[in-house]
């Protein structure tokens, strides 16, 4: 709750980032790391792993819910491109 009213968003928003059902935008990932006091890329580390050789480690794997949004806005900006020319 919070972390919602640092950010200007609602709790249920930042609860479904959290689980994974929806992704942020650029701007609310910045705006959650100055919330939380770390750079952007740190929310995407490696929580187990978190430092190797001083350098942050990415998470391989986005949730099955973020890779399916992610692949259905290119599909749906590719068909909108391809529509214009």
């Amino acid at each position: 709750m919070q972390l919602a009213i640092l950010c200007n968003t609602a709790t249920s928003y930042i609860g479904e980032i959290e689980i994974g059902r929806r992704f942020p935008s650029i701007d609310m990932i910045e705006k959650i790391a100055d919330a939380l006091q770390i750079h952007p890329q740190l929310l995407f580390a490696d929580q187990q792993n978190h430092y190797k050789k001083g350098k942050p480690q990415i998470r391989p794997i986005l949730p099955e819910i973020i890779k399916k949004d992610i692949v259905q806005s290119v599909a749906e900006t590719t068909r909108r491109l391809l529509q214009k020319y």
